[in-house]
């Protein structure tokens, strides 16, 4: 966060499937809410940035795409985009940053794709 998006002070709530936790909420006393609740109500935060990541086990890992990374990566950012939607209805007044998180150079790198 610090080195990437130049953000230096956070809280790090961090739920498995990141946008699909949020997504699959159904009210905001569910826990993917709730990580989004207290920083924003309790720290007043004024930026949220929800990162989906490339071979994601919690929407079925990059096997689900056949090997395409491309069909992979506009997946993960509708996935995003809804994400931002649904927390924006709650807090329209908040930035949202989306980030794809995706694998380079035989899994040893990470590219942090900004997703507008």
């Amino acid at each position: 966060m610090e080195e990437e998006l130049n953000i230096k002070s956070f809280d790090f709530p961090s739920l498995p499937g990141a946008a699909k936790a949020i997504n699959d909420c159904a009210d905001q006393a569910e826990v993917p809410m709730q990580c989004v609740s207290v920083p924003c109500n309790l720290h007043h935060a004024k930026t949220l940035v929800i990162v989906n990541h490339q071979d994601c086990g919690a929407y079925g890992g990059s096997k689900k795409f056949n090997g395409d990374e491309a069909a992979e990566v506009i997946f993960h950012a509708q996935e995003l985009k809804k994400a931002r939607g649904k927390v924006l209805s709650l807090y329209p007044n908040l930035e949202i940053i989306l980030i794809y998180a995706k694998l380079a150079d035989a899994g040893e790198n990470i590219e942090f794709l900004t997703i507008s």
